[in-house]
């Protein structure tokens, strides 16, 4: 995984990761590639992941931001089918109402 990540920086991509324990966070592989840690427990997020963003034709699709934050959320907390169905109603509604 760290062969990948570490192709995926050379690249210029940007990497998001979600870990449990320090293997990628530790300095002597994040700091050559550059890579910002974040303590999420103690200083939270440094974006809103339900921001809504534009794609490359200035447009917006939340049906699919929703899709893909409850696939993550659910990889990330282990969430059953009826878990990732209830949060993706719940985002479905948040950005509705919104």
């Amino acid at each position: 995984m760290k062969a990948v990540i570490s192709g995926v920086c050379a690249h210029g991509l940007p990497v998001c990761i979600f870990e449990f324990k320090p293997d990628y966070s530790l300095k002597d592989f994040s700091e050559p590639l550059g890579l910002r840690i974040y303590d999420v427990a103690r200083e939270g997020l440094p974006f809103n992941p339900l921001h809504l963003v534009l794609d490359g034709r200035g447009e917006i699709y939340p049906i699919v931001h929703v899709h893909e934050v409850a696939g993550i959320l659910r990889r990330v907390f282990q969430l059953g089918d009826q878990q990732e169905a209830r949060l993706k109603e719940a985002l479905k509604g948040a950005y509705t109402s919104r």
